[in-house]
């Protein structure tokens, strides 16, 4: 389910297996 929780770019989508979409997410938290 990417993209699931903003609508994210491709470029942030592309995300390893390892963690969802959470991985941008905290970097854009921050």
């Amino acid at each position: 389910k990417k993209g699931r929780k903003r609508k994210l770019r491709d470029d942030e989508l592309v995300c390893p297996t390892d963690q969802p979409v959470y991985k941008w997410r905290k970097e854009r938290k921050r």
